[in-house]
């Protein structure tokens, strides 16, 4: 089942912030592990 489209463009810009960030920066760990966060990209 295809993702709807918001749903799919946020994925995009998350991890468009993260990729921003070095791998080893604090704030990308963070945004990452924010609950929301997860939920949205573990939802297949």
């Amino acid at each position: 089942m295809r993702e709807p489209a918001h749903i799919a463009r946020a994925k995009e810009l998350i991890m468009g912030i993260a990729d921003s960030l070095a791998h080893d920066e604090p704030l990308r760990q963070c945004l990452l592990t924010a609950t929301p966060v997860r939920r949205l990209l573990a939802d297949k």
